[in-house]
């Protein structure tokens, strides 16, 4: 049987080869039908046989394709991870115990101490610290203007504090003076709720530190058993970056926690004591109302600072500060010296020393070279002042230990004191030169009689021109000319 090729076929726009079969012109596809079956049969199983092949070759280069790149991307994982943590590694240090890890033809350590890395988890340190730290209370009366009259309303403003110290009569609790100024009485709530009455030991304006002290004979033997003395660190040995804790009393809600780390040391701002002589520690851990007083610590757990919201205001992100621990120690140390003061002293019965005076702020300070605190510009006669030996120019500074800077910070401190008490005054004398030295004057406080005897003065004793830091009226030509040339109103009456 001959076949050969002949031409092509044209057919619904498709061409076919043409074959000639016996005499007969055929297309493939009629060649085809025309094969005996067994042909048919064979034929088919090559097809067959050819597309499996091709299907599974396809499938096997796919695969492998695959699996090269999920590996290529697992390994480029795994090396980033491992770059990271040698960076990581790198500034927290390494320690003893560390396991190697061999990536990229390097050894990294993988430090395995917590001292060595910065921790999120502080519960080891809020289990050791929170019985020490506790909220403050202060209860005073708020008075207000409202188009010249004059109202008055109870109110309660919170604050934080730390058990400082204790022995065997009383607990001693450091916080902010901005806490405790103005009060009528003081409550402390513990950690386990419950609270007690407690009073100012010594406050330091100049500073923001009060101490004020809980009788141990108002707290149940649960209490005492619930609470702690804080640990106390050392903040000139803090370094930027490293963990940092606050807990207080955060808008009075109760104690609450915030984590952060040191964001600067001694930082030196402007306060509203005018204080910027002081420097402080910055941290991004949040402070806010309420957390004033209360405790800054390390990843030890032990007080790095004393947290204030006042300083610095609230009108920055992340930017809250507290006083160095080690700077406040000397003063807490003062202030716990000092004896408890009574709040509830009637106002006739206070004491008082006998002076005329002005505040001199930091400003008038800077201007004059003259210390900060109060200017005396006259001792009343047979008061305890001039008994003393305090003269006109001298300037106080403190009474009984506690900073004096303005006229108001005498009244409040003598408040504290009957008459026929005993106190040091602690003044600024200027000498030779303009010098001013130190000096301490103990003296018996006087009754509140020598400022109505007073004549040169209106008003007598507690006027409220005097209070209001009004200038004497009612003084002879003589005594104006000896009053001092400045432009500030002097406040008389203590």
């Amino acid at each position: 049987m001959s076949e050969y090729y002949s031409g092509d076929y044209q057919n619904n726009d498709h061409q076919y080869s043409e074959y000639e079969h016996d005499g007969w012109k055929t297309t493939p596809y009629e060649a085809y039908e025309n094969m005996p079956k067994k042909k048919r049969s064979a034929w088919k199983a090559v097809v067959a046989v050819l597309l499996c092949v091709c299907i599974a070759f396809g499938a096997a280069a796919g695969g492998l394709y695959y699996g090269k790149s999920l590996a290529g991307r697992s390994r480029a994982r795994i090396q980033t991870s491992a770059v990271q943590t040698a960076k990581d590694t790198a500034e927290a240090g390494t320690s003893e115990g560390a396991r190697p890890v061999k990536s990229t033809g390097e050894i990294i350590n993988l430090a395995t101490t917590s001292n060595s890395v910065v921790v999120t988890d502080v519960t080891n340190v809020v289990e050791k610290a929170m019985p020490s730290i506790v909220s403050v209370f202060n209860n005073f009366t708020a008075t207000y203007n409202y188009w010249g009259m004059l109202y008055s309303q109870e109110q309660t403003a919170t604050g934080s504090g730390i058990i400082i110290a204790d022995n065997d009569t009383e607990l001693l609790i450091v916080t902010n003076n901005h806490v405790v100024s103005g009060e009528e009485s003081l409550e402390v709530q513990f950690i386990d709720g419950t609270t007690a009455e407690a009073f100012i030991k010594g406050t330091d304006r100049a500073n923001d530190l009060a101490v004020i002290t809980v009788s141990k004979d108002s707290l149940s033997d649960e209490t005492i058993d619930a609470i702690a003395v804080a640990e106390i660190g050392d903040s000139d040995t803090l370094k930027v970056g490293e963990p940092a804790i606050a807990i207080g009393n955060a808008l009075g809600y109760g104690q609450s926690v915030t984590v952060g780390v040191v964001s600067a040391l001694n930082r030196q701002i402007a306060s509203s004591n005018d204080n910027s002589g002081n420097t402080f520690i910055q941290t991004d851990a949040a402070i806010n109302q309420g957390n004033s007083g209360g405790a800054l610590l390390n990843i030890n757990g032990e007080v790095i600072g004393i947290n204030s919201n006042k300083i610095g205001g609230g009108t920055v992100e992340g930017m809250g500060y507290a006083i160095p621990i080690s700077r406040a120690v000397p003063i807490i140390e003062n202030l716990m010296g000092q004896g408890t003061k009574d709040s509830d002293i009637p106002e006739e019965e206070q004491g008082v020393l006998g002076v005329s005076g002005v505040s001199v702020t930091a400003d008038v300070s800077a201007a004059y070279g003259m210390p900060v605190g109060v200017y005396v510009a006259r001792t009343l006669e047979g008061g305890a002042a001039e008994q003393a030996g305090i003269k006109k120019g001298d300037i106080i500074v403190a009474l009984n230990g506690s900073t004096i800077e303005t006229m108001d910070d005498l009244k409040t401190q003598l408040s504290y004191y009957r008459a026929g008490e005993e106190v040091t005054v602690t003044i600024e004398r200027p000498e030779n030169g303009g010098e001013y030295e130190e000096a301490e004057v103990d003296l018996v406080l006087s009754d509140r009689s020598v400022l109505q005897n007073d004549q040169p003065a209106s008003g007598g004793a507690g006027s409220k021109a005097g209070e209001a830091g009004q200038a004497e009226e009612g003084a002879d030509e003589e005594n104006r000319d000896k009053e001092p040339s400045s432009p500030f109103q002097f406040n008389r009456g203590e």
